[in-house]
């Protein structure tokens, strides 16, 4: 583990003061020895860099973490707690996206000690754009949220007694989306699931539908006192794996569901990960000494599907507690220790190369938590007290996904506008302009204020003048008319609101849609960085006025800023 690189990226600045060397951190800390820890900012370790860390508890008070997932669509870090905190960070700097807090259910079943409300367990981000939402799996129940933070749906049903995880699947009860795809391989048509599995420390497996009727129990299947602790999708089936260190192949096709049973490890399972369009399954878990203990086992079991039988085990150098497959790989796969170290494993490679085993940033807690992104450039850890890093593969891809859709960010200004609602969508009975005239707004009487009631003003007197195909709606009986009304009312609301967002549009801005995005960077421009030494005199200038605004509109809507002149 390097944190100073041989090579160190161009782009990347170090301190003089900091020489290269070598060190291992988490051998070094295991053993009680000193270690002297560079900044976070050039640290490297396993071949990864770290270019994010943040602290999941900013807001709420402090409690564990549950569970961390990528956004399968947008530039996205999902992260939940046990006691009821979704939380979201923007893109490789893990910028605070959304934070709110889910309302957890009382817990009509609780054994003695345990807590009196259903906590959060894992986290599914939808892959289905068109959903914008958000899974939360609670032992409880199944909550669903949007990606803004406002409750869809909530699935509770009485078999819902004591969750742990859950898998989604196509129509036959396996991986949705079989074969080639468009973006990474084993990703693409993840968005095609119908099925939800819900397992946990139970005796059955709850199968919930995700289509027209989105939460209700289709079927139970029966696993035993074990139940199940973790699940996951292939070809062909699901795989759980219980508390007794057995793995069960489910087939939801059959009657009886459990098809074949493997004995992984003689303690507990720990974590399984399948190929999601392939038939090799991975295990970790513990092994039960001779005075009922337990120990973590440094071979991952490596099983083929189709025939059950055994393969040849994978050696570890840590203790594996965590295991992931990468995206589109077959043969490669991440496995991680809750203390912190994280090894990429492949077959087929004898020497053990140093970017092979890495080392947390040390934050003194242990690991509860772990993704892959859909390009398998990103990594994301979530630790138990709240501390969450990302490390990336290639500094020069800082995305999580191949084709990422636009992230829309909440907007600033959305109060002092006034809600509209899209063509046929339900529409209220009336659109009372308040905000117009109303002296105690504080933008009573700006030009802004005009500007919007202007184009109000003019989309009525459009909407009521004649025309050929029209008389003029002046007579009584036409102003009484409820839906005349409304529908006046409704496109006089739209254009105040499209005259008032195009009035904060800046001029560069040439999308399809606008964003609000840019209005803080319009109030606020980025400093300028060349100094006006290295410029020819011929270009130099102290102040420049830029507009933001197109020149047209008042002053209070495009105030003159300063800004210095740089060579283009």
């Amino acid at each position: 583990m390097a944190y100073l690189p041989d090579n160190p990226a161009q782009h990347l600045s170090y301190p003089s003061d900091m020489e290269p060397a070598e060190s291992h951190l988490g051998i070094a800390h295991e053993s009680g020895y000193p270690t002297e820890i560079p900044s976070t900012d050039i640290y490297q370790t396993g071949g990864y860099w770290l270019t994010g860390t943040q602290i999941m508890n900013g807001v709420f008070p402090s409690d564990n973490v549950a569970d961390v997932a990528f956004d399968p669509l947008e530039e996205l870090v999902w992260c939940i707690t046990r006691m009821g905190q979704l939380t979201a960070f923007f893109s490789v700097s893990l910028e605070r996206y959304i934070t709110t807090n889910i309302p957890l259910l009382p817990n009509t079943y609780m054994d003695e000690g345990g807590s009196h409300l259903g906590e959060l367990k894992q986290i599914y981000p939808s892959p289905r754009p068109p959903e914008h939402a958000v899974y939360m799996l609670a032992s409880n129940a199944l909550h669903a949220y949007t990606k803004f933070g406002r409750p869809i749906t909530c699935a509770v049903n009485k078999l819902m007694v004591d969750l742990e995880c859950l898998t989604v699947t196509g129509p036959t009860g396996a991986t949705p989306g079989l074969g080639m795809g468009g973006g990474v391989w084993g990703t693409a048509n993840e968005a095609e699931f119908c099925r939800i599995f819900l397992g946990g420390l139970q005796p059955n497996i709850l199968e919930l539908d995700a289509l027209d009727r989105w939460g209700e129990v289709i079927r139970t299947i029966d696993v035993g006192l074990g139940g199940s602790v973790v699940l996951r999708s292939f070809s062909s089936g699901l795989c759980a794996g219980n508390t007794n260190g057995k793995v069960m192949v489910i087939d939801a096709r059959t009657p009886n569901g459990i098809v074949r049973e493997l004995d992984a490890h003689t303690g507990e399972i720990s974590d399984i990960t399948v190929v999601p369009h392939g038939y090799t399954l991975v295990t970790c878990g513990w092994s039960r000494l001779q005075d009922s203990g337990l120990r973590m086992d440094r071979l991952l079991k490596v099983y083929d599907l189709r025939s059950g039988r055994a393969q040849v085990p994978l050696s570890a150098s840590l203790d594996p507690c965590f295991a992931r497959f990468f995206p589109g790989c077959t043969d490669r796969l991440l496995a991680a220790s809750q203390a912190g170290g994280f090894q990429t494993i492949q077959w087929g490679t004898r020497v053990l190369s140093p970017n092979d085993i890495g080392q947390l940033w040390p934050s003194y807690d242990r690991l509860v938590a772990l993704d892959i992104s859909n390009n398998a450039n990103g990594l994301v850890f979530g630790t138990e007290t709240g501390h969450l890093q990302l490390y990336l593969r290639d500094m020069n891809i800082c995305q999580f996904n191949v084709n990422p859709l636009p992230t829309e960010f909440a907007s600033p200004l959305a109060e002092s506008l006034w809600p509209t609602n899209n063509i046929g969508s339900i529409a209220p009975p009336s659109y009372p302009l308040m905000l117009v005239d109303d002296p105690a707004n504080p933008l009573y009487g700006t030009n802004l204020m005009t500007l919007g009631k202007t184009a109000a003003e003019a989309v009525e007197l459009q909407l009521l003048a004649a025309s050929l195909h029209q008389p003029a709606a002046t007579t009584p009986d036409n102003l009484r008319n409820p839906e005349t009304f409304d529908l006046v009312e409704r496109r006089k609301a739209e254009a105040a609101n499209e005259a008032v967002l195009v009035a904060y549009k800046p001029v560069e801005y040439d999308d399809y849609r606008f964003s609000f995005a840019s209005v803080p960077f319009a109030a606020n421009p980025p400093p300028v960085t060349c100094e006006l030494t290295n410029i020819p005199k011929g270009l130099q200038k102290l102040q420049k006025t830029e507009p933001f605004t197109s020149s047209d509109w008042p002053d209070d809507l495009c105030e003159p800023r300063a800004r210095n002149q740089v060579p283009h």
